[in-house]
């Protein structure tokens, strides 16, 4: 590092040092003086002072409201005083209200339907694996096979089960969160109450865990009360959004493509859309369905082997409903 850059640092190091000097000095003169919820002007400068606490300024004076926790499944964890905790009544739906968008969830915490300025869709959130097309004593020698650059299902994808680990919830006055884990992966929706675009969807995070199995895609399915027959849409590379049609002629692999940011379906009164902070590989299998999975690959070069995964990965993604 130069020395022009170290003295950059160094001054604005000081400079704010210097800022943080003030403000405590400032605050100690206000405790002194007993000030409190008024106007004080000290240095030149006017100051809405609040309280202070051993020379540090507290916040302004306002209703508090902590989180509230409800679990189902697990026992109660301990909790600072100030957090409420309890249990979720039986089988009843759980439901998450934002600033603009309200979520409702099964009892095992998927998503079941997602309401957006009165306009409910009625949306099934379900996880679904894929097996590989592996060779065997009775195949061709030369057939290609599922690896580490291709997706080729030996058939259509079987819905993961395994039985919730528990659905915890948390409310709060800036966002809402549900978490529920199952079989390979911790899910987890997150509602904000916000009037921006923030309160507008879902964000979702899914963390999977595939490390005890070998040979299996997983992907996220959504299946909504949305007629869009056999099209969808994809962007290309973030620039554009493709239509794309699913063609009944074409294997599973075909009517695959690639999702670098963003797919949707739509029909004349709702659109379902994702939009995913990782690029991934996704299709509209049926009407109504839209799904993402692991990134698909590009050829088969090299690798004539069996799909293994031996590590965790986060996917983040956001539904929304217009």
């Amino acid at each position: 590092m130069g020395a022009a850059r170290k003295l950059y640092l160094s001054r604005e190091l000081s400079t704010h040092f210097q800022a943080i000097r003030r403000r405590y000095n400032v605050c100690r003169r206000v405790t002194r003086r007993g000030v409190a919820g008024g106007v004080l002007r000290l240095l030149g400068v006017t100051w809405l002072v609040a309280q202070c606490y051993n020379g540090v300024p507290l916040p302004f004076p306002r209703l508090v409201t902590y989180s509230r926790v409800w679990v189902q499944g697990v026992t109660p964890t301990a909790m600072p005083s100030v957090f409420t905790v309890a249990k979720m009544p039986g089988d009843e739906p759980i439901t998450l209200e934002g600033g603009q968008v309200t979520a409702t969830f099964d009892p095992h915490g998927f998503l079941h339907s997602l309401t957006s300025q009165g306009h409910q869709v009625n949306v099934k959130l379900e996880f679904v694996k894929y097996g590989v097309n592996a060779p065997t004593e009775d195949t061709e020698k030369h057939q290609e096979t599922s690896g580490a650059y291709l997706f080729l299902p030996d058939k259509e994808a079987e819905v993961v089960g395994g039985g919730s680990g528990g659905v915890v919830v948390v409310k709060g006055p800036l966002r809402s969160s549900l978490s529920t884990q199952h079989k390979h992966l911790l899910h987890t929706v997150y509602v904000a109450n916000s009037p921006g675009v923030d309160g507008l969807s879902l964000e979702i995070h899914n963390t999977v865990d595939i490390t005890s199995e070998r040979n299996i895609e997983l992907a996220m399915r959504l299946s909504a009360d949305v007629d869009n027959g056999d099209t969808f849409y994809t962007d290309l590379n973030g620039f554009q959004i493709i239509k794309r049609v699913r063609y009944a002629k074409l294997p599973l692999q075909g009517n695959y493509y690639p999702v670098p940011s963003q797919a949707f379906i739509q029909d004349k009164r709702s659109r379902i859309s994702i939009l995913s902070a990782q690029p991934v590989g996704g299709s509209s299998l049926k009407p109504g369905q839209l799904e993402m999975a692991r990134p698909a690959g590009l050829d088969n070069e090299a690798l004539q082997v069996q799909v293994l995964e031996a590590h965790m990965f986060p996917r983040t993604s956001q539904p929304t409903t217009d």
